[in-house]
This record gives C-alpha cells, sequence and structure tokens, in this order.
C-alpha cells in the first residue's frame, strides 16, 4: 500500500493534522504536567492544613481524568486516522518498527489513569494514609510521563534515525540521537504548560491572600521548567544538526532559526515569570497571565513546526521516502512500474495512460502536495508554463530539487503523469504555451575536396658547387664570361654527372680513340688543350676548381716530327705563340655541370678534320720525358 486510500480534503490536508498535532501535543503536556502540581497541591495541603489546596488538588484530578478519557482519546484517533490516510507506508512501517514500545507505552497510559481514578476516588481518605496518597500519585506522574517517551521517540526517529539502519534494533530506534533531548524538552515544557494553566485560574481568583499564594507556589515551578525547557530544547537542535540530517537536506538554517527562536522564547517566559510571579506576586494578575499564556503557545507552536517531519525526500532517513517509496524498492520500480492491481483485482488490465497519470499523481505527489487539486488556485503556482516543462521537471528533480523525493516509476507511467500535471494546470486557468519545435538544421554543401597534385620524386639535390673565377683571355681571344655557380640540383632530364677520376688521371673524351703512334692528335683532343685550364704559376692567383672532366695540356708535333709546345702553355721566352703557329691562349673554364658542352671553332691555322692524332697515356703523364 504505497498510496493514500482516502481523498482528504486540501484543508484537511494542509491544517487539520498540524492542529491536531498541536492539540494533542498540549493536552498531553497539561495532564502530565498537572499530575505534577496534583502532587504538589496535595503536599501543601498535608504542610499547611489549608482546605484550599485540598479542594485545589481534587479540581486538578478531576480535571485530568476528564481530558484524559474523553478528550485526549478523540484527539489521538482523529490524529492517528488522518496520518495513516496521509502517509500510510509510513504509518505501517513506523507501526510496525516500534511495535513492542508503544504496546508499553499504552500499558503506562491505562496505569497513570488508573492510579489518578483511584487518588479521585479515594480522595476522602487521604489523611488517614498520606504516604500512600502521595506515592499513588508520584506513580501516577511516573506513568503519564513513561507513556509519552514511545510516542516521542518516533516522532524523533523521523529525524534521525541514527544506527538503526545498520542494526535493524528497536533499542537503537528508540534510543536515537535526538530522542532523550526531545523527551526532556517534553517534560519541562509540560510541567510549564500546567504551571501556566495554573496561573491564569490564579489571576481569576478574588482573595487576594489566596491569589498570593497560588501565583508564589505555581509561578517558582512554571518558571524553573521553562528555564530547563530552554536548556533541553538547545540540546535537542544541536543533536539533530549535529546528526547530518539538516546537512542532508540543506534546512540547517531554518532549523536552527527556529530552534533558536524557540529557546529565545521560553527563556523569555522564565524571566518573565520569575519577575512578575515570584518577586512581584502581588502585582499579578491577568494581563501578566495572558502574556506568560501566548508566550507559551508561541513556543509550542514554534517547537511543533521546528520538530515537523523533515522537509526532504524523506519521511524515515535512509529508509523511507517521503512519497511512501522503500528505498530498498526504489530500483524494483523503475523496472516493473509503480502501478500494480490490487489482489481483489488480479485480472483488471492496466489502465488508460489518463489513469496512470492520476494514479501515479496520488500516490507519489499528493501526499506532499496535496493542495494540487483541480481547479485550485495552488496549482497554478508551479513553474509549468509551457508544454513539455512538466515532464522535463521530473527529469531533472534529482539534481534541481533535492529536497523532493525522486520519481519511481517506468517512462510511460512518467509521461502520463506529466501530462496529468499539465492538465491540472489548464484546469486553474493557466494557459501553457505550445511546444517549441526545433527547425532542422540546413545541411551543410559537401565540398569536393581538391585533388592531390602528384609529387614527383627527385634525387636529393647535389652539394653547392663555388663558383669559378674568370680568367683572363688569352692574346687574340675574345673574353670569356665566367660561368655561374652549379645549382645545388640539376634540372629534370639532365644526365647525372660524369665520375670525376682521381688527381692526376685524365679521362679521354667519349667516343674518342686512342691516335696511333706518330700521328697528331685528334680535333677532340684540340678541344681538350683549349678547354683545359693553364698551369698555376707563382704568384698567381689560384684557379677556379676543376670542372667534372679535367685533361692535362696536350702536347703538338711539328711537321718536322719535333714536339711542341701544347695549346695554351707559354713558349719558352715566356711570351704565348701567335694564333696561327699552333698556340692558343688561357682556355674558358668549364661550369660544373654535367652536360658536355659543344667544342668551339678551331684557331686560325689549324684545320679542321678528323685525322689528328692524340695525345698518348704516355704523353699526358710524362711529357717532360719526350721532350
Amino acid at each position: 500500500m504505497r498510496f493514500p486510500v482516502l481523498e482528504i480534503p486540501a484543508l484537511a490536508a494542509v491544517w487539520l493534522v498540524p492542529v491536531l498535532s498541536f492539540l494533542t501535543t498540549l493536552l498531553a503536556s497539561l495532564i502530565a504536567g498537572g499530575a505534577v502540581f496534583l502532587v504538589i497541591a496535595v503536599r501543601s495541603g498535608f504542610e499547611s492544613f489549608d482546605p484550599r489546596w485540598d479542594a485545589f488538588g481534587r479540581r486538578i484530578a478531576l480535571s485530568l481524568v476528564v481530558m484524559a478519557s474523553s478528550i485526549l482519546s478523540l484527539l489521538v484517533a482523529a490524529l492517528w486516522f488522518s496520518w495513516v490516510a496521509l502517509h500510510p507506508e509510513a504509518a505501517f512501517q513506523l507501526l510496525w518498527i516500534f511495535r513492542w514500545p508503544l504496546a508499553v507505552s499504552w500499558v503506562f497510559l491505562f496505569l497513570g489513569l488508573f492510579l489518578l481514578a483511584m487518588l479521585l476516588a479515594g480522595w476522602g481518605r487521604r489523611r488517614a494514609q498520606p504516604a500512600l496518597f502521595l506515592a499513588c500519585g508520584v506513580l501516577a506522574v511516573l506513568s503519564l510521563w513513561a507513556a509519552a517517551a514511545a510516542p516521542i521517540a518516533v516522532r524523533s526517529f523521523t529525524l534521525t534515525s541514527g544506527g538503526w539502519l545498520e542494526t535493524r534494533s528497536v533499542w537503537d530506534a528508540v534510543r536515537n540521537p535526538s530522542a532523550l533531548p526531545a523527551f526532556l524538552h517534553w517534560v519541562f515544557l509540560s510541567v510549564a504548560a500546567a504551571g501556566t494553566a495554573g496561573l491564569l485560574y490564579a489571576a481569576c481568583q478574588r482573595e487576594e491572600t489566596w491569589r498570593g499564594a497560588l501565583v508564589r507556589e505555581l509561578g517558582a515551578w512554571t518558571a524553573g521548567s521553562a528555564l530547563g525547557a530552554a536548556a533541553a530544547g538547545a540540546w535537542w537542535l544541536v543533536s539533530v544538526i549535529g546528526a547530518g540530517w539538516g546537512l542532508e537536506i540543506g534546512r540547517a538554517v531554518p532549523l536552527g532559526l527556529l530552534g533558536g527562536g524557540v529557546i529565545l522564547i521560553e527563556a523569555a517566559l522564565a524571566a518573565f515569570l520569575h519577575h512578575q510571579a515570584v518577586r512581584r506576586r502581588r502585582r499579578f494578575g491577568r494581563v501578566s497571565a495572558a502574556v506568560a499564556a501566548a508566550l507559551l503557545l508561541l513556543g509550542m507552536g514554534v517547537g511543533e513546526v521546528a520538530r515537523a517531519p523533515n522537509r526532504g525526500p524523506y519521511y524515515i532517513p535512509g529508509f523511507l521516502f517521503r512519497n511512501g517509496v522503500l528505498v530498498a524498492e526504489a530500483g524494483v520500480l523503475r523496472r516493473t512500474g509503480y502501478w500494480s492491481p490490487v489482489p481483489w483485482e488480479a485480472d483488471r488490465g492496466a489502465p488508460s495512460p489518463a489513469a496512470l497519470g492520476a494514479f501515479a499523481f496520488r500516490g507519489q505527489c499528493l501526499p506532499c502536495h496535496s493542495d494540487w487539486r483541480p481547479g485550485r488556485a495552488a496549482v497554478g503556482r508551479v513553474p509549468f508554463r509551457a508544454e513539455g516543462e512538466a515532464l522535463r521537471f521530473l527529469d531533472e528533480i534529482r539534481m534541481r530539487h533535492p529536497a523532493l523525493p525522486a520519481f519511481f516509476g517506468t517512462g510511460s507511467e512518467k509521461d502520463a503523469l506529466a501530462d496529468h500535471l499539465e492538465g491540472l494546470v489548464r484546469g486553474a486557468g493557466v494557459a501553457l504555451a505550445p511546444r517549441p519545435v526545433k527547425a532542422p538544421l540546413p545541411k551543410a554543401a559537401v565540398k569536393a575536396k581538391p585533388a592531390k597534385e602528384p609529387v614527383a620524386k627527385t634525387a636529393p639535390p647535389a652539394e653547392a658547387q663555388p663558383p669559378v673565377e674568370a680568367q683572363p683571355p688569352a692574346e687574340g681571344q675574345p673574353p670569356v664570361e665566367a660561368q655561374p655557380p652549379a645549382e645545388a640540383q640539376p634540372p629534370v632530364g639532365a644526365q647525372p654527372p660524369a665520375e670525376t677520376p682521381a688527381p692526376g688521371e685524365a679521362q679521354p673524351p667519349v667516343g674518342a680513340q686512342p691516335p696511333a703512334e706518330g700521328q697528331p692528335p685528334a680535333e677532340g683532343a684540340q678541344e681538350e688543350a683549349k678547354t683545359s685550364p693553364p698551369e698555376q704559376t707563382p704568384g698567381e692567383a689560384p684557379q677556379a676548381a676543376p670542372s667534372a672532366v679535367t685533361t692535362l695540356p696536350a702536347e703538338t708535333t711539328s711537321p718536322a716530327g719535333k714536339p711542341s709546345p701544347a695549346e695554351g702553355a707559354p713558349s719558352p721566352a715566356g711570351e704565348a705563340a701567335p694564333a696561327g703557329e699552333g698556340t692558343q691562349g688561357e682556355a674558358k673554364p668549364e661550369a660544373a655541370e654535367s652536360e658536355t658542352k659543344a667544342p668551339a671553332p678551331p684557331p686560325e691555322g689549324e684545320k679542321e678534320g678528323p685525322g689528328k692524332p692524340e695525345e698518348t697515356q704516355a704523353a699526358r703523364e710524362k711529357p717532360e720525358e719526350r721532350v
């Protein structure tokens, strides 16, 4: 049974239960505290032999029996049925946990009422056995206090469950962290309440002597009890906040303000009664009694609000949610659903979405929001102003509203509950904006990826060579322009450079045949002589780096068979030979390219033709031997 069986009106759910709780607490305090003043009246009558104390004591005993047997019984029954109707699961769980302590409390209650009835019935024989009469009165007071211990422990258990969550022991549930401070606070408050009621009675007495005696006796007891209630209230407040309850649900500040207000009111009541009833009892009248009664009722009312079941997600911390769902079955309800058929209607099918939403609202929302009824103005104050916001509220309830219990059920039940909530809002006269429709995003134009250009694989660049310095031209030759330095990488399609021979070796031209013995060198040999660098003489600047193909100066043979100086070589006299005599100027330096340049035209006096003998390897290597 997770939902209220009875539909309690909103006014009854909002005001009836708190008012019944306040009246029950006040009446129980008057009965328990009145028993204390009954004993005080009997003792004062025995000591003073004043018949007015005996009459006052008898009037108290009669009032206690009537209130306990009629008014208190009706209030307790009304409060119990209202509580069960609003929170059936909580009532069942608390009744089951405290079944033995509550049974014992009923025994003490009946014992206390029986003793009060015995005192009232044997009031005329009190003088015969005064000690027994006083002992019966004290036992009645203790029995009534013991009868109130279990209900106070139940109420404290809803604030601080203590170690019961781990042990599940009844003893741990009874002695939860805030049970003893709450019990002591109620004991002192009950005496203060009964004393304030006695002061109202004393203020209405016409005889000044009797009024002064009542005010002095009742004022001292009431002022001391109010001060004790303030101290016990401070202990209760520290125990509740220290148990972590205030920090868990974020109510530490409101709870501290309410508890602090109760403590200040009770301390003010104690100070006022000490000043007006104890020190100036002759001036104590109806106005002073009314002020004392107002302070007492205000303190009790604020205390009821502070001791109300916590407004966090739990009705019993860590065990039961406020909507009646046990923590242990929360996961099961999310899988199987919140709705289930009753045993006597097991064959009944699932309800419609509208009925399912109303069922979920009745079970999980109505226990805390009993004023959310169709057509009520309270429904119009909910923050739903557009369609779909109710469903979003249920989805984000844990993150944005941690003080409220989460929804437990399937997705379809959640949707049905959201539709039911929106229907309640519309029924309250609030127009919901239509659900915004998200326009589809335009598809972005797909840009064609540019094709990657093929990258030609090139050989690694050759090392850069220094520029070749220009040589001064020989006489009669045009100036030769200096060739630019070779690029680090030959152009695409160029032939790889020929291998440079080792120093001292000469590379024959491509396709040239060695000349026969005694034949003049061929035209290619002359061209090689023209292009080969001259020998370096002391004092001159260093010659340019040799080209890829390096040749030694060739010798020429005169018609008479004698060797002649090579072309471009200096004559024996140190002067260059004329152009027609077989001598050439300095050769044009070759560039560091791998390409072979076309041969230059022969100088004047030389014949062109393929029959020229080329110098032999021996002539190139050792020309001085031949000379």
